[in-house]
């Protein structure tokens, strides 16, 4: 009887300890895919910058 209360506690908190872990690894790729679009949207920043620098520069020069 106690070999049993004791296996089914062991099975709980190991679903427990799945769950938990399953919870993190969503959180990491949620915070992985924001991160992800940031820079994307950094990225795009920049090159309009650059775009809109080369293009004062060409108007500077003519």
């Amino acid at each position: 009887m106690l070999t049993i209360v004791a296996l089914t506690v062991l099975l709980v908190i190991l679903i427990c300890l799945g769950i938990l872990f399953a919870f993190f690894i969503y959180k990491d790729l949620k915070r992985t895919e924001h991160t992800i679009k940031l820079d994307h949207e950094l990225a795009e920043q920049n090159l309009l910058e650059v775009d809109l620098e080369s293009e004062l520069e060409q108007e500077t020069i003519k």
